[in-house]
């Protein structure tokens, strides 16, 4: 989502005074200009923020992942009875559908 494409109902977000029209951003005493670079600086860091949100969720996703992998194989050592006693199966599946989502819903919300 790039934010400089928004949709402001009210107008488009301008540092530049128009009567009657634009949703004002900048600040008092504050050039076109400063208010710009402003702006765009806070879309950078927004961007930059984001990068390391969707790392953070991928690492976290990878570790679910190889956590469900550890409990299939520890639990392969338990026998059958207590395998199906204490859900093994579906701590496993459970564990991926989480790692699954969170790649998902992140994936959705960018």
């Amino acid at each position: 989502m790039n934010p400089w494409n928004e949709v402001d109902p009210k107008g488009p977000i301008s540092c530049i005074p128009k009567p009657g029209g634009s949703t004002q951003v900048s600040l008092p005493g504050e050039t076109p200009l400063q208010c710009t670079i402003r702006w765009k600086e806070r879309a950078e860091a927004a961007e930059a923020r984001v990068a390391e949100l969707e790392s953070g969720i991928k690492i976290a996703a990878d570790a679910l992942d190889e956590a469900a992998d550890n409990i299939a194989d520890w639990g392969a050592y338990a026998s059958e009875y207590f395998q199906e006693k204490h859900h093994l199966m579906e701590d496993v599946a459970s564990t991926k559908a989480t790692a699954f989502n969170l790649r998902t819903l992140f994936a959705l919300k960018r």
